[in-house]
């Protein structure tokens, strides 16, 4: 992982730009926080935000002409949001924090003229320890005085007073002539000409035409040590001077320390935010009259307030549970997934934040400038297993369950019946074996019927070993999909999972591919037409896939041909949670995205990802598979209420589906799997703490198993429970158990630890999970 990734996304993520009313605000007060202070109720914290953005803002915000209404988003509905009257109403009932100053410096500042400008400038100078000497040119104030009425009896005086009782002073001018100015510059570091301020001369203190032009963000001249306000004619000529007034303080800050005062200027000016803002839902609201024009009554104030549409870019995070989960946007996740990664070596609660990701790049498909946070996920979840900082724990089930699918005893390849070559091979995948068996060899036996020639796979791919981050076994599986490939002639793949169909996209280019929805949308066996209403749902995996969505739809309106699709779907479609293995690093925000998706439609969702469908109904949503319309293993109804298996079901359908097809298809003897000579009962609370826990029937009778040769650990006198725990391979489980007089071993407790307990009974086989880790550091975990 390199910072260029995290720099690259960072650039397309517009969260943290401002909103327009503060990005054309020539001083870029910060309207958004503010305003939502006032709805609040909470007008002290709206003064502290003005006053941080605002200089001098007891004078200046009396003075605001709202330069920003016209670019707020509110403008194109009914009515820019009133900002100079919600300022004043802010000023109006709340008291600015008393200004400390920072100690004395030995720099001093001469101004000539004492209009908004030069006031503002003394403020913020004298606040970093500056003390500067206003000469007045006139009466004081300037430019105020013509505008002394806008504000309350006293303002200008009070904000003057201010002023001086910072350690800065008033003084009269003398003739504004050359000799002046030459005296100013040899007494102090920098002369400021206030020309909003109409008594000031600036040609006859000797500046040429050349010298009146300042920089528009350092107001430098090109005289040497003189900086400019602008003159008062200009457009927003208030807000302009105090603008030119807090620009020059920085530029003075810069100078005083030795710096250019051009440097690290950006954006001062005003600019073009490139936040984007979705506006469709926005409902136009009038703008509130107040009984007194120039003033806000608070219920007034309030109800100006709450018409701000609160411009951020949210478009990622209403469409993803994740990013909502954890209250952030992408370049933030983005940083704090890169410094977990470089810095932190995988903190566990920041390991969350990257693993509980779904990868499905809806947030791309939204982001208006793509902003990805799939690709930097994957990108952290590899670097974290290359340099063994990614726990093993999270994912070790769903690697364990990949090789479980793989095994000898599970999964296998046949040719065609009575056949010794084939120019297809169906790739159903794991998750629809383990789930539809009955449906699987159904739609294998029509498909080798229709196409003939078609030979059958079952196994996992290697998606959740992908998912991971564990490159390693990715290539050991797809390599082994790749061999049966070569050895059989290079036939091509029919394959009805999605992942599946992108997992070869981008591992295994070299093999043909066809999806089997497109290849059924070809050959649709002739159906009764469903008459209920139905809402197809697209997986996450096809979203690049137009082919297959498109022989989806045929297929389903073929049979249901009154279907409606989600308002989310094709390549806007949402994840059922599953995808990025994000249910098994986090459950309960796994079951967000599945509820999240599933409630997007008013009929029961049909779904091509058997994974989709059976999260769908787990959520309590009825679902179904689209190959159920197609060769359903009873009724529609019984179906679409089923419910999702539990993880030892999903096992032992696999090896039931082998055992089936092997004998009823190829004829061939085969072996049942011995079982043990233990009756154990297993309470539904309990089986349902297994699922929580990722521990299989099949590890509970393992571990009463040995415990029968070899006796529990231990055995607590008080309820007469036994103890008794084995590693078979990373794991250690443990069962609390009692056995009744009829000899049946009842099950009270499970636990596993996925890591090797020393003493327990077991070999402690390295789980897929840790097989590189342990490679490459010989032995440490």
């Amino acid at each position: 992982m390199h910072k260029v990734d995290l720099l690259a996304l960072e650039d397309r993520c517009t969260y943290e730009e401002p909103p327009a009313c503060q990005s054309f605000c020539p001083l870029h007060v910060e309207a958004r926080t503010m305003i939502q202070h006032i709805v609040a109720g909470k007008v002290g914290e709206a003064r502290k935000t003005l006053d941080r953005h605002m200089p001098l803002a007891q004078l200046t915000g009396w003075l605001c002409e709202g330069a920003c209404r016209e670019h707020c988003l509110r403008h194109g509905l009914d009515a820019g949001i009133n900002l100079p009257l919600l300022e004043r109403y802010i000023l109006q009932n709340s008291r600015s924090v008393k200004p400390f100053p920072m100690p004395a410096s030995a720099n001093r500042i001469a101004t000539v003229g004492t209009s908004l400008a030069a006031l503002v400038l003394a403020f913020d100078l004298s606040r970093k320890g500056h003390k500067v000497t206003l000469y007045e040119t006139g009466p004081r104030g300037g430019a105020l005085l013509s505008v002394v009425d806008r504000m309350p009896e006293g303002q200008l005086e009070g904000a003057c007073s201010l002023v001086s009782g910072l350690g800065n002073s008033f003084e009269e001018a003398p003739a504004q002539t050359p000799d002046f100015l030459a005296k100013l510059l040899d007494e102090n570091r920098v002369v400021f000409i206030d020309q909003g301020d109409p008594t000031v001369n600036p040609r006859a203190l000797g500046l040429s035409p050349e010298e009146l032009i300042a920089d528009p963000v350092t107001r430098g001249s090109v005289k040497d040590r003189v900086f400019l306000a602008p003159a008062s004619e200009i457009a927003n000529p208030f807000l302009e001077a105090a603008a030119a007034g807090k620009k020059t303080v920085g530029s003075l800050d810069r100078l005083f320390q030795g710096v250019q005062p051009g440097i690290a200027r950006e954006r001062e000016e005003v600019f073009q935010t490139t936040l984007v803002v979705d506006t469709s839902d926005a409902i136009p609201i009038e703008p509130v009259i107040p009984a007194d024009p120039l003033e806000f009554t608070p219920e007034e104030a309030k109800g100006e307030a709450a018409r701000c549409l609160n411009c951020t870019c949210q478009i990622c995070l209403s469409v993803c549970p994740h990013l909502r989960h954890y209250k952030g946007y992408p370049k933030k996740y983005a940083r704090e997934m890169y410094n977990n990664v470089i810095t932190a070596y995988g903190i566990h609660t920041a390991n969350i934040l990257v693993l509980s990701c779904a990868e499905c790049n809806l947030c791309k498909e939204v982001c208006p400038n793509q902003a990805e946070v799939t690709f930097f996920v994957q990108k952290a979840r590899k670097f974290m297993v290359d340099t063994n900082h990614m726990p093993a724990a999270a994912h070790e089930y769903a690697l364990e369950d990949l090789l479980s699918s793989n095994a000898p005893g599970t999964g296998f390849f046949r040719l065609p019946p009575g056949e010794n070559a084939c120019q297809k091979i169906f790739y159903p995948g794991c998750q629809l074996v383990a789930s539809r068996p009955q449906t699987t060899a159904q739609t294998y036996e029509y498909l080798n019927k229709t196409l003939k020639g078609v030979g059958l796979m079952s196994g996992c791919c290697g998606a959740p070993a992908k998912w991971s981050g564990r490159s390693v076994l990715t290539g050991t599986v797809a390599g082994e999909i790749k061999k049966v490939w070569s050895e059989n002639g290079q036939p091509t793949f029919i394959l009805a999972c999605p992942s599946c169909s992108l997992f070869f996209k981008t591992e295994l280019p070299e093999i043909n591919t066809e999806s089997l929805w497109e290849v059924l949308a070809g050959i649709v066996p002739d159906r009764p037409t469903v008459s209920m209403a139905l809402t197809l749902h697209d997986p996450c995996a096809s979203r690049y896939e137009e082919g297959i969505q498109k022989g989806a739809r045929k297929i389903i309106s073929s049979v249901a041909p009154s279907f409606s699709e989600q308002k989310y779907s094709g390549r806007l479609t949402k994840c059922c949670g599953y995808g990025g293995l994000a249910a098994h690093a986090q459950p309960e925000l796994g079951m967000e995205y599945s509820i999240d998706t599933a409630q997007d439609g008013d009929a029961p969702l049909v779904s091509y990802c058997i994974v989709c469908r059976d999260r769908f109904k787990a959520a309590g949503f009825p679902s179904l598979h689209l190959l159920d319309l197609l060769f359903p293993e009873g009724d529609l109804s019984e179906l679409m209420n089923r419910p999702m298996p539990n993880l030892s079901e999903k096992r032992d359908r696999r090896l039931d589906f082998r055992q089936q097809v092997l004998k009823s298809i190829w004829q061939e003897e085969v072996t049942d799997p011995p079982k043990i000579p233990y009756e154990i009962v297993i309470p539904p609370e309990i089986y349902e703490l297994m699922e929580k826990r990722r521990i299989l029937k099949g590890d509970v009778e393992a571990v009463i198993a040995e415990a029968a040769v070899h006796g529990p650990l231990f055995l607590n006198r008080n309820n007469g429970h036994s103890l008794a725990s084995l590693r078979p391979r990373q794991v250690t489980f443990w069962v609390e158990y009692t056995i009744d007089e009829d000899g049946r071993y009842l099950v009270h407790q499970v636990w596993c630890h996925r890591m090797v307990a020393p003493g327990v009974p077991g070999e402690g086989a390295e789980s897929p999970a840790t097989l590189e880790g342990y490679a490459r550091t010989g032995g440490r975990v």
